[in-house]
């Protein structure tokens, strides 16, 4: 969103703004008269800017440029309006002046007729959620059928493609049968789309830049869990091809075609465009194309990686080389966690844990915008288990067993500077830091949260560590001031582990474990 500053211009809604809309009013003036009609008279426009003057309006988080392109052959800019963020509106502004100044908004994008051209994406999930604020009703089909009619000719001629993400029962019923009969062409090229990950899967659309509120996460979620085609299988071996699933796919019709044949392709489309929304089996609807998979070719999400590529993929970043999605945990988990009780120890059992899932399994590159705050103020048990799974999912463990026979030594924080430390890569060094970091700011709340450093490392121990042998891992996991457990010495005993003690030790306890040098290290952090 940090990028879209260079546009200020464009959102600002001051007086020099408001003189520009009466002066665009009143260039208009002279075109035709389905022209005239969509822009607002001198008067009109007099009355919308003495509204904006004593509410200032930010259509930011409205309509705004993702600053990505549309892949081939539509190599054009990508803009996302979102009918999420409409409540954030003064409620004094009617429908009608509200798409007057998001029109505004929109022509630097649109270009004169005949040259350039843009993709528009709708979010169309309404806000649900702050029942103190007045709720703006947005209106129905035909108020939208009505303004697109009267649009200026350049705004439909230069739109290449239009999205509807999540379209209501009601809209994805009538659309397929009112836009032919409005023009074929603007037919062709709509899309409505059941889920915004199918935007992503089916199209090979970017969701780099947009924005995603909390209440589209929500629609995620309940459209993933009923249509969960949606997403191309997982291959079961990393680097292979693999065939997907077939998935239902909007029939376009010709331009040129006969009014008859748009008829039968108005019926066609619009039982293949509500099958695509019905948890049915689909047959010789479209599928997929037969091109290797997205989550399988090029770049990946967070899961599985190596944390060598992951750091050397976010080098030169703002973060440090730290990837961005620790950074935006890390911030939420500091702003909003802290007054939650048992912050790492308790697990979340979210609806939205499977969305959250999917949509960071998309290239990195690719992936939207994720309201890690409103997440973690909705429910604060969520973030701590996304970091978890990250931290427990890489290609490899972040502690091999390689250094285990170091971890066993550590015994003081002069041992973890000089030795354990400089024994790691630079990469997994810089991970290490920045946990030990945010788990020793959270530690400072442990009254509230109840975690103190040891239960903190008690917690994160388990998944920083995945060796050949489980017994191990599991002794390593326990505090290094108790007596192993009597069954789980025999097994280890078994399995030929060399648990000998030190001189001054008594029989039954070990030299450390990772949880007390990882107690060490929250406690003391940083290490001078």
């Amino acid at each position: 969103m940090g990028n879209r500053s260079i546009l200020s211009s464009l959102w600002r809604n001051d007086d020099h703004v408001s003189d520009e809309t009466g002066d665009h009013s009143r260039a208009r003036s002279d075109e035709t008269t389905t022209t005239t009609s969509s822009i607002d008279t001198s008067s009109s426009s007099s009355s919308l800017m003495a509204k904006l003057r004593s509410q200032p309006l930010d259509t930011s988080s409205i309509l705004y440029p993702t600053l990505t392109l549309h892949p081939s052959p539509i190599h054009h800019n990508i803009l996302v309006l979102s009918l999420s963020h409409v409540s954030n509106a003064p409620p004094t502004l009617s429908n009608d002046e509200l798409f007057n100044v998001l029109l505004k908004r929109l022509e630097p994008w649109v270009g004169e007729e005949g040259e350039g051209g843009y993709v528009l994406i709708v979010l169309a999930d309404e806000d649900h959620s702050g029942k103190e604020k007045e709720k703006r009703n947005l209106p129905g089909i035909a108020w939208w059928v009505w303004r697109w009619k009267r649009l200026p000719r350049k705004y439909r001629k230069n739109l290449k493609r239009l999205y509807i993400v999540r379209p209501s029962l009601f809209t994805r019923t009538l659309l397929p049968f009112i836009i032919p009969f409005i023009s074929p062409k603007s037919y062709s090229k709509l899309h409505p789309l059941p889920s915004l990950l199918s935007l992503y899967h089916a199209h090979k659309v970017p969701l780099k830049g947009i924005d995603i509120s909390l209440s589209v996460v929500e629609a995620e979620s309940r459209v993933l869990k009923e249509r969960p085609d949606i997403i191309p299988p997982t291959p079961p071996t990393r680097g292979k091809n693999v065939g997907t699933e077939a998935v239902p796919t909007l029939k376009r019709i010709d331009s040129e075609s006969s009014l008859a044949s748009w008829g039968y392709q108005t019926i066609s489309s619009a039982m293949e465009t509500a099958a695509s929304y019905l948890p049915i089996p689909h047959f010789g609807l479209g599928s997929y194309d037969n091109q290797q998979s997205p989550l399988v070719s090029g770049n990946k999400g967070y899961w599985g990686r190596d944390l060598d590529d992951l750091i050397r993929a976010a080098e030169g970043n703002v973060n440090g080389g730290i990837p961005s999605l620790l950074v935006d945990l890390g911030k939420a988990i500091l702003q909003e966690c802290i007054r939650t009780e048992g912050v790492f120890r308790r697990t979340s059992n979210s609806h939205l844990v499977p969305t959250l899932i999917a949509i960071l399994d998309v290239p990195i590159s690719q992936q939207p915008n994720l309201p890690w705050p409103e997440i973690a103020k909705e429910d604060p048990l969520l973030p701590p288990k996304i970091l978890s799974r990250f931290l427990g999912d890489m290609k490899e463990p972040i502690l091999t067993n390689s250094v285990y026979d170091l971890i066993r030594r550590t015994r003081t924080i002069e041992d973890i500077k000089t030795r354990f430390i400089p024994s790691l890569s630079s990469s997994t060094s810089l991970l290490l830091n920045y946990l030990i970091d945010l788990l020793h700011q959270l530690s400072l709340y442990c009254e509230t949260t109840r975690m103190n450093s040891l239960n903190l490392a008690i917690v994160i121990a388990p998944v920083l560590i995945h060796g050949p042998d489980p017994i191990e891992d599991t002794i390593l996991c326990l505090e290094p001031s108790k007596p192993i457990p009597p069954g789980l010495r025999k097994m280890a005993e078994i399995n030929g582990l060399n648990l000998a003690t030190e001189e001054g030790v008594d029989e039954g306890q070990r030299s450390n474990t990772l949880v007390g040098m990882l107690d060490m290290w929250i406690k003391d952090y940083p290490i001078s």
